[in-house]
């Protein structure tokens, strides 16, 4: 029930709420999974901004390089174990915001300093991240 609240809140409210300052998401991880999207194995870069932004690169290793593959930008938030994500750029064109698959609700399984892991109840898959350096203008190339 919680996820559709804050589904139905990020597809009609345009103040998506904010993180707490000092939430335990905000910085930049790194992860390599199934992406239902692409239906391949991908490589991924998020940053998550202490102002509730965030971006998130998608890429590919082709011949040892990392390749990107796709883009997104949006606004997040967590609370009270609820992981939520509402796209507003994919490869810098802005997307209705009303359409339902631009926002995605996680549950939160485990974080600490290192490491994510949270569950996508809607596509039944679970991913892990590692938390790592932000640097500035950093890219999956650079990873």
């Amino acid at each position: 029930m919680i996820f559709l609240a804050l589904a139905v809140l990020a597809a009609c409210s345009s103040e998506f709420p904010k993180p707490d300052p000092d939430d335990p998401l905000i910085g930049c991880w790194s992860g390599e999974d199934f992406q239902p999207v692409l239906q391949r194995k991908t490589k991924w870069f998020m940053n998550r901004r202490p102002d509730g932004t965030f971006s998130i690169e998608f890429g590919l290793n082709e011949r040892g390089a990392d390749q990107p593959v796709n883009t997104e930008e949006g606004k997040w938030n967590h609370k009270d174990g609820v992981y939520t994500t509402l796209t507003l750029r994919v490869a810098g064109t802005s997307v209705d915001t009303t359409d339902p698959q631009y926002t995605d609700s996680y549950e939160v399984k485990s974080v600490n300093d290192n490491q994510l892991t949270y569950y996508h109840p809607k596509m039944n898959l679970t991913f892990t991240s590692i938390k790592i350096a932000c640097e500035r203008n950093a890219t999956l190339r650079q990873r």
